[in-house]
């Protein structure tokens, strides 16, 4: 059988029960499937969007092959994906059989969200498009639009004529969709209609809902600019775990093992929550000015930035903040303030110890599979590595002030172990639960 691209979407349906039973074998997670098939649907849609008009199709022998083969490729690119951001780091101290587990080989629990981000830059894009049209032009294009009102009821309203409301729709057409073009990165030509591809053109139309929906054009178009911005969920990493995630504005966060954070965007601010271990923020400047701040709580210090690169630990009682680039502004329990450059550390608590200035890859360490120890008491040492060990590390009182210089390769802490009764005067007491203790000798 031959077909063509454009008789893909009917044959779709007819392979569609085929297509979820091949995307369980090879995707695996059940939730995944029904995503997968539609990526498959819009990818072939998307090919049919992307030609002109005039253009004629090529053949295509075999659609189900064809489909099949779509399906696999969004397979390998979803599992990259997951790769990518996967919670990498794997200590030696767990065994293959852990690591087969379903604990262990689900991904990151947190939505994709390049998608959210995109269409929020488009909504911005169009958002400043908009604000360029003369208020009449504007108020009509989004009446239309948004409530479906007929351009001869606009013209009435408006007290013009009909051809004045056709060429005001034209003017925000062409604003709308030179600033699409813009957007994705193509030499815009004002009034071209056939130099926006169709694909961009349905995006567009999926965007500002050209379809009427029942809520005013100024309330409709308020609303999707709010939402465009709200963005919130909650980033967690297990035992000898990392987690890198790519938030909606650009920025990327790297959580460190064992850590828990909650991030809360609205349309004023950026603001992120640690409540356990460690993050690693390289922070997006966003279009426009000011911009919003991006601010990160942590056991009640504040850190603010527009746009940089730093790291913020929960350190005890206090708050340890690294910057590798840029500024970042801090203030302390205390409402103490001050603002860090690149390589300094401070200490935050209620008040502000800067520390000497470090070189970039001794800021947050943990990123490259590495925690440094200079003079640290053996208790927090440990406390620290045991974010990367299986078992429960502890160690009794007389051991807990000796002081620790070392440098420690992650993914080996429990050789690690080990070794230490060679470098200060402890001995490893394996525990009946399983744990294990350090005492003094």
């Amino acid at each position: 059988m031959t077909t063509s691209t454009l008789s893909l979407l009917g044959s779709f349906n007819d392979h569609y029960a085929a297509l979820l039973r091949f995307l369980s074998r090879r995707a695996g997670h059940h939730e995944d499937v029904h995503e997968l098939a539609h990526d498959t649907w819009l990818r072939i849609a998307q090919a049919e969007a992307a030609l002109e008009p005039t253009a004629t199709p090529a053949a295509i022998d075999h659609p189900r092959a064809y489909l099949f083969a779509v399906a696999t490729h969004l397979v390998l690119d979803r599992q990259r994906r997951d790769q990518r951001t996967k919670q990498w780091l794997v200590p030696g101290d767990i065994d293959d059989d852990e690591l087969r587990s379903p604990q262990h080989q689900q991904g990151p629990s947190t939505p994709d969200v390049a998608d959210a981000h995109a269409h929020r830059q488009a909504l911005l894009a169009i958002d400043r498009a908009l604000l360029q049209l003369p208020e009449r032009a504007r108020a009509c294009f989004l009446a239309h639009r948004l409530d479906g009102v007929g351009q001869d009821e606009l013209a009435q309203r408006h007290g013009v004529s009909l051809k004045t409301i056709e060429r005001d729709m034209r003017i925000a057409r062409d604003h709308v969709r030179t600033a699409m073009e813009r957007w994705q990165g193509q030499p815009a030509v004002a009034g071209d209609v056939q130099r926006t591809p169709r694909g961009r053109r349905k995006a567009l139309s999926a965007l500002l809902g050209l379809v009427g929906v029942g809520c005013s054009a100024t309330l409709g178009w308020q609303a999707w600019r709010e939402a465009s911005a709200r963005f919130s969920t909650t980033l967690a990493t297990l035992v000898g775990k990392r987690l890198d995630q790519t938030l909606p504005d650009g920025s990327h966060v790297t959580l460190d093992a064992d850590s828990h954070a909650e991030v809360a965007y609205d349309a004023s601010r950026r603001r992120v929550r640690l409540l356990r271990g460690s993050a690693f923020f390289a922070v997006a400047r966003e279009d426009g000015e000011p911009g919003r701040v991006f601010a990160v709580e942590a056991q009640g210090a504040l850190i603010t930035v527009l746009g940089t690169r730093f790291g913020v630990e929960i350190d005890g009682p206090d708050v340890l903040v690294a910057v590798e680039e840029g500024r970042v502004g801090v203030r302390s329990v205390d409402g103490q303030e001050r603002v860090l450059g690149a390589g300094e550390l401070a200490r935050v608590g209620r008040r502000i110890d800067v520390h000497a200035a470090a070189a970039p890859g001794e800021i947050a360490a943990w990123r490259h599979g590495w925690l440094d120890f200079e003079s640290v008491p053996l208790a927090a040492a440990v406390a620290r590595l045991a974010r990367y060990s299986r078992r429960a590390l502890h160690v009794s009182p007389d051991a807990a002030g000796l002081v620790l210089l070392a440098r420690v390769r992650l993914a080996r802490t429990a050789e690690w172990l080990e070794l230490l009764p060679r470098h200060l005067p402890v001995r490893l007491d394996p525990q009946e639960d399983g744990s294990l203790l350090i005492r003094r000798r």
